[in-house]
């Protein structure tokens, strides 16, 4: 099975039988997909973010809890940029605007540095 017949499948789940169910831009297998893997990035980014709040509370700013959290950290960030990269693959073949979303100052603030 597809993943193109897998996602209508799973939008054909949430049509309403009052209602015209998800706007059609929307009803792509990369929907799928996208959405979780930002959830799954910025869920990642708790552990490290815990040990962070933690490190100041108890005013142990050493490297150790940066040691403890690195393979966490990078793990989520590494889903993050994946499922940024997915939304940039979702614009660029569904919206058809001729690239990634460069227009959006919002969907470009991840570029951003620090």
């Amino acid at each position: 099975m597809n993943a193109a017949k897998i996602g209508t499948q799973v939008v054909g789940l949430f049509t309403p039988a009052d209602g015209q169910g998800l706007n059609p831009l929307l009803q792509d297998p990369m929907m799928v997909i996208h959405p979780p893997m930002l959830y799954l990035g910025f869920v990642g980014m708790v552990v490290p973010f815990a040990f962070a709040i933690a490190a100041l509370i108890t005013r142990q700013l050493g490297d150790t809890w940066i040691r403890t959290t690195r393979r966490w950290t990078m793990a989520a960030w590494g889903i993050l940029g994946t499922g940024i990269l997915l939304g940039g693959f979702w614009a660029y073949h569904t919206l058809g605007w001729g690239g990634y979303w460069a227009w959006d100052p919002v969907e470009m603030l991840h570029s951003c540095p620090g």
